[in-house]
């Protein structure tokens, strides 16, 4: 999954994860992640960020030179 990106691209993909998760796990219902994801409408704006990262994370690709 994240064998072709960069170091920036493999952080940038975990970071998004983390916000996917977290705010998906609260939009759901109830749980435990009061803390990270106080109120429906932060783990909204969390989503759309998390998944933004996701994206955006593919823009680091390791350069594939061939050297002779």
């Amino acid at each position: 999954m994240t064998k072709n990106l960069s170091f920036m691209g493999k952080v940038t993909f975990w970071i998004g994860f983390f916000f996917f998760v977290f705010s998906f796990s609260s939009l759901l219902g109830d749980t435990d992640f009061k803390e990270v994801v106080p109120t429906t409408s932060i783990g909204l704006i969390y989503f759309l960020l998390g998944g933004a990262l996701l994206l955006g994370s593919r823009l680091f690709q390791k350069s594939t030179k061939k050297q002779r």
